[in-house]
């Protein structure tokens, strides 16, 4: 299972219209509106990688799949998240 968490140093401040992503370590910040804005927000709840992809199919957005992993992977890229790749134990 996949799962992507940020990194300690990012704090972000979800508006109405935007999301505000800010390193507090470097100062640099990332602006988010629209779809990613909605992802990121989304990301905030712990939502799986499965739920993220049904939310977003649930907008009627072409491509959703790619889009959505398009998304995360310019955002791993970016170092606003730490893709983590869990194991699942059984008995």
């Amino acid at each position: 299972m996949i799962s992507y968490t940020s990194s300690e140093e990012l704090h972000w401040v979800i508006d109405t219209n935007q999301t505000v992503i800010i390193n507090q370590r470097n100062g640099d910040y990332t602006i988010l509106s629209g779809l990613e804005g909605v992802i990121w927000s989304w990301l905030t709840l712990n939502y799986s990688y499965d739920t993220l992809l049904s939310l977003t199919n649930g907008l009627d957005q072409p491509n959703a799949e790619q889009l959505l992993h398009t998304t995360l992977q310019k955002w791993v890229q970016a170092g606003l998240l730490i893709k983590k790749e869990q194991l699942i134990h059984y008995g």
